[in-house]
């Protein structure tokens, strides 16, 4: 099992302790939605709105600005993460030299929610 997506890290890092692969099974990922797995053999679904409805399992929406995570065990929701994104310290720096350069339009390309980028938008 390799944590190379960017969901995937932040939650290891937020664990904060090394992860025991050997009780986790049976791992599908589901391009775009989450993971489905089986941990200690239960059933287990970690990822966005789309994976619940896939699954037909009810979840709770939530507003707040970040990457949202729901989870799901054994069919019943769980509840759900939020993952903020931190705005670099020198992003707005380096938009304002690209201005000085010459570079007269600046977009973002993300595959996060619309309120996250707009966040993270403002804020640089």
């Amino acid at each position: 099992m390799r944590l190379s997506h960017p969901i995937s890290k932040s939650l290891k890092m937020a664990y904060g302790k090394e992860i025991d692969r050997s009780r986790v099974t049976d791992i599908e990922e589901i391009s775009g939605e989450g993971v489905l797995a089986k941990v200690d053999g239960s059933d287990v679904a970690v990822g966005n709105g789309k994976l619940m409805e896939r699954l037909n399992i009810p979840y709770y929406e939530c507003h707040l600005s970040g990457t949202i995570v729901h989870m799901a065990i054994n069919g019943e929701y769980s509840g759900h993460i939020v993952i903020s994104d931190v705005v670099k310290p020198n992003a707005k720096t380096a938009i304002d030299e690209l201005k000085k350069a010459g570079v007269r339009k600046t977009i973002m390309l993300t595959g996060d929610r619309k309120e996250s980028c707009r966040a993270g938008g403002r804020a640089s």
